[in-house]
């Protein structure tokens, strides 16, 4: 048998394999990439400077000839497949966008409702009964609690402010005065 044969002999077992495991496949590769997301993030951002210094200008602008082409080549099935794609799935899968969003910031439903529970299902900043986003802290990766969108995003830019200017926030209060 050839190497070319085994390895085609190779890929179809694993092939069969994932397609008969893939409840069990799915949950590991969740599993690890929680345990590993610092890992990968330094992964692609390492891949992704080094091509960019590699190559110079022309990476990005390779990379976005790229895009612009296979965009292209399948525009009219691109639009047909994202038009209110999202927006149906979280309105035929409720449960499972928020078991996603749990699953991504590593705590589960069930956390998730206490919190929801202890903030009396409302904003943790401004008590506003509305949809929630889960804050986090970007450094520790610790999830703080359940903001309002609104909330989350002003908290996001006085964070990244504060971090540049540790007196952002008594020179906001000097301007509004």
């Amino acid at each position: 048998m050839t190497p070319e044969e085994k390895r085609q002999k190779r890929n179809a077992y694993y092939a069969k394999w994932r397609a008969s495991n893939r409840e069990q496949r799915n949950k590991y590769l969740a599993e690890w990439r929680n345990k590993n997301r610092e890992k990968i993030r330094e992964q692609s951002l390492n891949w992704y400077y080094a091509e960019k210094d590699r190559a110079g200008d022309e990476f990005m602008q390779r990379k976005s000839e790229i895009s612009k082409k296979v965009w292209e080549k399948n525009k009219e099935a691109n639009k047909a497949r994202s038009r209110g794609y999202t927006s149906r799935l979280r309105k035929e899968n409720p449960d499972k966008i928020l078991e996603y969003r749990c699953n991504w910031y590593g705590i589960t439903k069930e956390q998730y409702e206490k919190m929801l529970e202890q903030q009396g299902g409302e904003c943790a900043i401004c008590k506003i009964i509305e949809k929630f986003v889960i804050d986090h802290d970007h450094e520790t990766g610790e999830v703080r609690g359940l903001l309002c969108k609104g909330c989350n995003n002003t908290l996001g830019f006085v964070e990244a402010g504060l971090k540049r200017n540790g007196k952002l926030l008594e020179e906001i209060a000097e301007y509004l005065k």
